[in-house]
């Protein structure tokens, strides 16, 4: 069953290298900033970026496999249930369950208790602006 997985994986690498043996005879060069490369063909440039990329992704791959050496995982302790807690120090009041909802005071103050006016644009003055 891995075979028939490792088809669909290789296709795009398969498929960069049938584009890049299409282009072997359009010449070209690779700039970077200041940097110019030797002339190579196109399809050189895209079969040395596919199995370039093919080959880095399989090192690394394999490499993360490779491990360090791990110290053995110590044997299961058997579950044991955790103690109890001890109860708070500070009981809260009880109250009967017919005993209506607690009400909360606020304290407040009216900062403001003459409603401002809001002035009638279709009977404004000129003399307002």
């Amino acid at each position: 069953m891995r075979e028939l997985l490792a088809l669909p994986l290789l296709m795009p690498l398969g498929l960069a290298l049938v584009v890049g043996l299409l282009n072997l005879t359009t010449p070209s060069r690779l700039r970077f900033l200041l940097w110019s490369s030797p002339p190579l063909s196109l399809g050189s440039w895209v079969m040395l970026g596919a199995g370039g990329g093919a080959a880095l992704s399989a090192a690394l791959s394999a490499t993360a496999g490779f491990t360090a050496k791990r110290k053995p995982k110590p044997k299961a302790e058997t579950w044991q249930a955790p103690a109890p807690k001890a109860a708070p120090s500070q009981q809260w009041p009880e109250r009967d369950p017919q005993e209506p909802a607690p009400t909360v005071s606020v304290p407040f103050r009216v900062v403001n208790s003459k409603a401002e006016q809001q002035p009638d644009w279709d009977q404004a003055n000129d003399d307002d602006w």
